[in-house]
């Protein structure tokens, strides 16, 4: 429908220049047949989509309210930006504090014409997805430099390269291209980082200093992701660091003692999935949940013992998206590619788990998923979309964002992702409000944001940003 105007203004243009040959009349009729033409084919258009929305459920889709928030010019434009009267919240892992993309007791201004986010700085950046981590004033992430895998520390507020550690290490893939995948984590002024070819290192944060390195592939005699190693390294309370091997014979889930190195402990013989284990508490029990290619497999924390199981239908690229455990030891389990989604009620003991709901109308592949209110959100394939916990029924899907991560953020959701939007939303069972949107990077943009409030840094595989959002 947006071309039928200048379709139409090339019509009459052709019409015009026939009228000056001596043929005027029949070129004046042929005129008459071609804007017929053209509405025919606009029309047809119409139906086509028409019957596209029925065939896809997007007749669903909710109105959504719509205040562009303002580009980057007239966030420069705000220049007050206190470089020491800001308290800086670390956001040391992936996803967040607990691993599920929320960010508790932080409020967002909603008024994005009146206090845009305001760009600190860009930069460019080396290949790869891995996420940034804030600790402190120093942001980490990892990136490739030829055959080299980086660990690279920023300045938070200028984006000056503090340091970068080095491995002779490279993977690349027709998805991703070359780079490394996981997020790092940070804790106790150390940077455990994996790399996609399954090198694990640990760090000074301070100063980048290597403190030991491990080879998690070797230790395991496991083989290389065809996508790379994408799980981010888990640290616990026990004083483990937690990486997805996906060996054989006990070495599915590896436990190092992030202190020297050392292995804590082995087990499961699952094939890795690509998600990030996470530890959660479900049926009165602290357990480390990992979606492995298959299934989902809880370990006990202090020693890897395998506490429950949960199937999957699918292997075939699944394990992507961390599992959520929600209220009643319930668990959610979503992939893409025909997967969908299903919720799980587990109880008794020891645990076992029963399949409340399957649903394949949200199909996420790596992206994060928020839960608000009994609805889950997420984008499925590319689409903004909501799912009701209680039966798995799609209530609306909206906007195509291409594959975008959500952040929680108190009773407002970030969203970053698909070809680079940064987007400020507010959620509900009824629809999607959108409050504000950037072009924060352009081209693909599939690593995680990171909210180091009031500071976000995003990435992609070519460049990164840090901007400072107001908060309320």
């Amino acid at each position: 429908m947006e071309d039928l105007p200048a379709a139409a203004g090339d019509a009459d243009a052709a019409a015009d220049a026939a009228d000056d040959s001596a043929a005027s009349r029949g070129s004046g009729r042929r005129r008459r047949v071609a804007m017929i033409g053209l509405l025919v084919v606009a029309l047809a258009a119409l139906a086509g989509q028409r019957l596209w929305l029925f065939l896809t459920g997007e007749q669903s889709r909710p109105a959504v309210a719509k205040l562009t928030g303002p580009g980057r010019d007239a966030a420069a434009a705000w220049t007050d930006v206190p470089t020491g009267e800001v308290a800086v919240r670390d956001y040391a892992q992936f996803q967040g504090p607990d691993r599920d993309a929320t960010i508790p007791d932080v409020e967002l201004d909603p008024d994005w014409t009146a206090n845009p986010p305001l760009e600190l700085w860009r930069r460019p950046i080396g290949p790869g997805w891995s996420g940034f981590v804030v600790a402190g004033e120093r942001a980490v992430t990892q990136e490739q430099d030829g055959e080299s895998e980086l660990v690279t520390c920023y300045g938070l507020r200028t984006g000056e390269e503090l340091w970068r550690h080095a491995e002779a290490a490279r993977h690349s893939d027709s998805a991703g291209g070359p780079g490394p995948r996981a997020t790092p984590s940070v804790a106790d002024g150390c940077v455990y980082a994996l790399g996609a070819t399954g090198v694990l290192v640990c760090v000074e944060l301070e100063t980048g200093a290597l403190l030991w390195r491990r080879d998690v592939l070797a230790d395991a005699k496991a083989e290389t992701k065809r996508w790379g190693l994408s799980g981010s390294p888990l640290l616990t309370p026990e004083g483990h660091v937690v990486v997805s091997a996906g060996g054989g014979d006990g070495w599915s889930l590896v436990a190092y003692r992030a202190s020297d190195g050392e292995v804590a402990w082995h087990a499961g013989d699952d094939e890795a999935g690509y998600g990030s284990p996470a530890l959660r508490t479900i049926g009165g029990r602290a357990a480390i949940v990992v979606f492995n290619e298959g299934r989902v497999v809880a370990h006990d924390p202090s020693d890897g013992a395998i506490l429950w199981t949960v199937p999957w239908h699918k292997k075939s690229l699944g394990g992507m998206v961390t599992p959520l455990v929600l209220e009643g030891d319930r668990l959610l389990m979503v992939t893409a590619y025909g997967g969908g989604a299903k919720l799980f009620q587990l109880a008794g003991d020891p645990l076992e788990s029963a399949e409340l709901w399957h649903s394949t109308r949200l199909q996420t592949k790596y992206t994060s998923l928020v839960t608000r209110d009994g609805v889950v959100f997420g984008t499925s394939s590319g689409f903004l979309s909501a799912v009701r916990l209680d039966d798995g029924e799609s209530l609306w899907r909206g906007d195509r964002f291409g594959d975008a991560h959500l952040l929680a953020v108190s009773d407002l959701v970030l969203l970053h992702g698909g070809k680079g939007t940064l987007a400020l939303l507010r959620l509900d069972a009824t629809g999607a409000t959108e409050l504000g949107r950037l072009d924060a990077l352009p081209g693909r943009s599939g690593a995680p944001p990171a909210f180091a409030a009031p500071f976000l840094v995003l990435r992609n595989d070519r460049e990164a940003v840090c901007y400072r959002l107001p908060l309320r």
